[in-house]
């Protein structure tokens, strides 16, 4: 409970439900309205309070949500933060984190932010919106903005690419520090880094994963020829505070299918995790052949599923924790899968349905 003041204890004790942690736990920061620290597993949120594990001893406790500040309480309601506590579990049980009509307005919102940066080529606000869209639908931190220095050193890494005729992290300092793409417009290569294919990529997806940084805050972008480069090496970003929960791509919830190529890999992050050997990894796909009324418990296969082939599993280390999997799924609207991952103490289940 370090940095918890009197207040917030005080609160915490006269909320005590008892209780015992569970063997898994991961933990969140949450702060109260007067700035105190609490690190506790989140168990749900409804009525206006928070049922949590409290870190150290283990006690369950209720906490009303107006006693967070405000981006706590963001956080807390967004129904995107929580871990699960097993495999199939998850610990919030929204299947459904955001509605179509609010991914359609957050598209277009972002959009319009990439727009107004006007002082930049067209080609550059359309990388950039492309790049927000994917950071906002795997639930990240999605006010990316470009930036004219970083561009400039994006622009002349893929000048160094000109010069010698090829792609290379060592044609200078600049493209040792960027993502590299040849023979497509600029505004198409953070598709293209996002599809990462080639055999070269398969492993490590990691263009992929230079895109979905968590801290990526500015962005550098830039062209020479038919070579173009996206500067990587950012940190400006906030740090978001769901950092030791897991991630997905395609995400969880409605997935619009225009932003996953069908033959490309899935991937599931754990950016404050740690990975066991891939041959300890338990991770598999269900196609749903009826709609989830509510997430699986425990272990067992969701109803009304079949299990599919995992073509191929790959585990990375090189921006975060990361396994990429290639599901023999069909990339379609209406389309519903659960993806369920055992890796160690990481763990995650979460359902995907693909929208057009």
């Amino acid at each position: 409970m370090k940095g918890l003041k009197g207040i917030f204890l005080a609160l915490l004790c006269l909320n005590q439900i008892g209780g015992q942690a569970c063997s898994r736990e991961q933990f969140k920061d949450l702060y109260s309205s007067k700035g105190d620290l609490i690190q506790a597993r989140v168990l749900e949120v409804k009525g206006g309070k928070v049922s949590l594990i409290r870190k150290g001893d283990g006690r369950k406790f209720t906490v009303p949500l107006e006693r967070f500040d405000k981006a706590t309480r963001a956080m807390l309601e967004s129904g995107e933060v929580f871990t699960t506590d097993d495999v199939g579990n998850p610990t919030n049980r929204k299947l459904y984190p955001r509605n179509l009509s609010d991914i359609t307005a957050a598209l277009e919102t972002i959009n319009s932010a990439a727009q107004s940066q006007a002082e930049f080529p067209a080609g550059h606000r359309q990388a950039l919106a492309s790049l927000n869209a994917y950071r906002y639908l795997c639930g990240l931190p999605y006010r990316v903005s470009l930036d004219t220095g970083l561009c400039e050193s994006a622009r002349k890494a893929a000048a160094g690419c000109a010069a010698i005729g090829r792609l290379s992290h060592d044609a200078n300092a600049e493209a040792g520090k960027c993502n590299l793409h040849s023979g497509i417009a600029l505004a198409d290569s953070i598709h293209g880094y996002m599809n990462d294919n080639g055999a070269s990529n398969r492993a490590d997806r990691a263009h992929r994963q230079w895109c979905l940084s968590p801290r990526l805050g500015k962005f550098g972008i830039g062209q020479e020829g038919q070579f173009s480069a996206m500067w990587t090496m950012d940190k400006s970003g906030p740090k978001p505070r769901y950092k030791d929960d897991f991630f997905a791509y395609p995400s969880r919830g409605f997935f619009p299918v225009k932003y996953l190529n069908p033959e490309t890999a899935w991937s599931v992050y754990f950016p404050g995790g740690k990975l066991p050997p891939k041959d300890q990894i338990v991770l598999k796909v269900f196609e749903l052949n009826k709609a989830l009324e509510k997430a699986p418990s425990g272990k067992a296969a969701p109803p009304n599923s079949t299990e599919l082939e995992i073509k191929y599993l790959s585990t990375s280390q090189w921006v975060m924790p990361c396994i990429n999997f290639e599901p023999a799924a069909e990339v379609a609207p209406g389309k519903r899968y659960w993806v369920s991952v055992q890796a160690g103490d990481s763990r995650a289940g979460y359902l995907v349905e693909f929208v057009k």
